[in-house]
């Protein structure tokens, strides 16, 4: 008789006996968790007779049996609810969710209790507004979006993050042009978690995104305006479809361009970024310190924490540090210098005369950055207000003695292709 081979055996034992899995290339009970190591029949069998495989199947088989008869229960009581209680619970889901307050909320017993007092309903579980409501106001919700832009022309934003996990997720945002009640209004049209990030991948999710508002057919002229960031992958799939969406004009964020020169000036001022970090660390996780500088400076704000991805706030932090270089330093002069190496360091920086000029100079020369930054984060910011900060930023850096800057400037617009038109 010919002899099987292990992989023909292993799957005519799996398919003979129903109560084991294959896990890395070895039979287990499903039941008991116990692997067989050789592919034995007897083996298998022995295992099957024993009292406690017995018992374990029967207990698995009746928790499958209560489990499903719940399920069935549930069912037939919310199909049993009468209208007004139905109404009740779908209403309350649905203000949950539009005002971004989790739905495990009903069950804490402080709010359930307030609601049963004051309407007489008796307050869902969350798994039952999660089963039975929150799938049917997706759907209304994306028959609205569907209806609003029926038709219309369309402004699209898209970017991609990734979140604790190291996955990517990637983020589509639209909103209707030329209607005045539209004007402040965004709307989240998808969220998709992509394998990879790159020009493909970003270019499939923008058309599966706008599918999901034209689901019939995609209206490809009605999409006038796409913007993103300025990454390199970003552009290379705009250009790409654009061939595709003749009218549509791809605009880099004007704020992230700005901020590609605010990192310029801080990499020109190492030692006013030396202090600026110093200082951070002095009153980080220090409260008595924090307390020390509120005592001897009262009605003055703490020293700003600047993060480099958040634009702007290296320029805020040397901004403050110039106005309120004299109550920073007599702080940083109370302090003990022993306690802390950035104490020492704050100290010698500040007495530095040649970063208190610096200081006093990117205040003076560059604050129209942070400030600029901010006013195009404005929602609802008209395209004839964005395009005049943008002029007022140029005439400053063009009017400054060292053009390095302008330069700077110039080239990061001149690669904004969109802007331009």
């Amino acid at each position: 008789m010919p002899k099987v081979e292990r992989p023909q055996l292993r799957t005519r034992l799996l398919t003979e006996y129903g109560d084991f899995t294959e896990i890395d290339g070895e039979l287990q009970c499903k039941f008991c968790a116990t692997k067989v190591p050789n592919l034995k029949k007897s083996l298998i069998v022995q295992h099957l007779k024993t009292k406690r495989h017995r018992e374990n199947k029967q207990r698995s088989q009746q928790d499958e049996a209560v489990q499903e008869e719940g399920l069935e229960d549930e069912e037939t009581v919310e199909q049993q609810l009468p209208p007004a209680q139905k109404n009740f619970n779908r209403d309350l889901c649905k203000a949950l969710i539009s005002s971004n307050i989790p739905l495990n909320k009903v069950n804490s017993t402080p709010f359930s209790s307030f609601l049963l007092k004051y309407t007489a309903y008796t307050v869902p579980d969350q798994s039952t507004l999660r089963k039975y409501h929150v799938q049917d106001l997706y759907k209304e919700t994306l028959s609205d979006l569907r209806h609003k832009v029926d038709a219309k022309k369309l402004w699209v934003s898209l970017d991609e993050t990734s979140d604790v996990e190291q996955r990517y997720v990637a983020c589509f945002v639209f909103g209707i042009l030329g209607e005045e009640e539209e004007r402040l209004k965004c709307y989240l049209g998808n969220v998709a978690e992509l394998k990879s990030v790159n020009h493909s991948t970003i270019a499939a999710f923008f058309n599966d995104s706008l599918h999901v508002l034209w689901p019939q057919q995609i209206l490809y002229e009605n999409v006038l305006i796409a913007t993103t960031d300025a990454a390199p992958y970003m552009c290379k799939a705009m250009r790409g479809l654009q061939v595709m969406y003749p009218k549509m004009i791809h605009v880099t964020c004007l704020a992230h361009g700005l901020h590609r020169v605010a990192e310029m000036v801080r990499s020109n001022y190492p030692e006013v970024n030396r202090l600026i970090s110093a200082a951070k660390s002095v009153f980080l996780k220090a409260p008595r310190r924090v307390e020390k500088f509120k005592e001897l400076s009262p009605g003055v704000s703490l020293p700003p924490s600047p993060v480099v991805t958040r634009w702007g706030t290296w320029l805020e932090a040397a901004q403050y540090y110039s106005n309120h270089l004299e109550e920073v330093n007599k702080a940083i002069m109370s302090f003990d210098e022993t306690e802390a190496q950035s104490i020492a360091e704050c100290r010698e920086l500040l007495n530095n005369v040649e970063v208190k000029v610096s200081l006093a100079f990117i205040a003076n020369q560059f604050s129209v950055l942070a400030s600029t930054i901010e006013k195009l984060e404005t929602r609802g910011l008209s395209l004839k207000s964005a395009v005049g900060y943008i002029t007022e930023v140029k005439e400053k850096l063009e009017n400054m003695y060292d053009t390095t800057y302008f330069d700077k400037f110039t080239s990061v617009l001149a690669k904004n292709k969109g802007f331009a038109t």
